[in-house]
């Protein structure tokens, strides 16, 4: 597909692995259509839908191998406190585990990733990047789409304080009564260029390794990307 002008065909459907013999089944006729000649597929998915009893699943891989679909995968991140704020039901294990299984397929694929959430501390978020640029160095062929924070999951404390308290975080992330902010009214309340919840040393970092990052997304300039990266948390 490299050598010829193809398109992208999207299936937005993040589940689409889950349900196993779909996948294969819509894999297996993908791969016998003319539409392959075309078009190459753009899934998005989860590291649980293709394990198989915690393990990479053989069958799919082989499917993917034949068919070359780009892969956006959930990885979300690859330190061990920010999987479990998330309630995400993979391990860094099995994250890895899957990136090996992908670039066994010899393609590009995309991975996102978290960078810092409302509880993300300097020492966390930095360790959450050097875990990132080390798989990079790993997982050669993966693409990284990073988010620099993430808003508070709905049913959390801070979610619900934020929306009906009105009140901000002090950067030691206990509540501050003196600091007022408006109201959030709406989900993109929560995301200014550096949210009044979090740390500003936290959300300074964020936003300077994400400025970076957004060139992991291209082969090309990912290694320059992933060298910078690392030179900014060592300061």
């Amino acid at each position: 597909l490299q050598a010829r002008p193809v398109g992208w065909a999207a299936v937005y459907d993040e589940d689409f692995f889950l349900d196993r013999d779909r996948a294969v089944e819509f894999l297996n006729l993908w791969g016998e259509s003319p539409l392959a000649q075309r078009y190459r597929l753009n899934l998005q998915t989860n590291p649980c839908s293709l394990l198989r009893q915690g393990m990479p699943d053989v069958a799919i891989f082989e499917l993917i191998d034949r068919v070359k679909p780009m892969v956006q995968l959930g990885g979300e991140s690859f330190h061990p406190a920010m999987l479990a704020r998330w309630r995400k039901r993979h391990s860094a294990p099995q994250l890895e585990a899957v990136l090996d299984a992908l670039e066994a397929t010899r393609q590009d694929y995309t991975v996102f990733q978290i960078l810092t959430d409302y509880e993300s501390t300097i020492d966390e978020l930095r360790e959450n990047v050097r875990l990132l640029c080390s798989a990079a160095k790993r997982f050669a062929r993966m693409r990284i789409a990073s988010t620099p924070y993430m808003i508070p999951l709905k049913d959390t404390e801070i979610w619900q304080r934020l929306t009906y308290g009105g009140r901000a975080l002090s950067v030691d992330a206990s509540f501050c009564p003196e600091l007022p902010i408006p109201r959030i009214n709406h989900f993109t309340d929560h995301e200014t260029p550096q949210p009044d919840w979090m740390d500003r040393r936290v959300a300074d970092l964020a936003d300077r390794v994400d400025e970076q990052l957004q060139w992991a997304l291209y082969p090309e300039r990912r290694q320059a990307a992933i060298e910078t990266v690392e030179k900014l948390v060592r300061q």
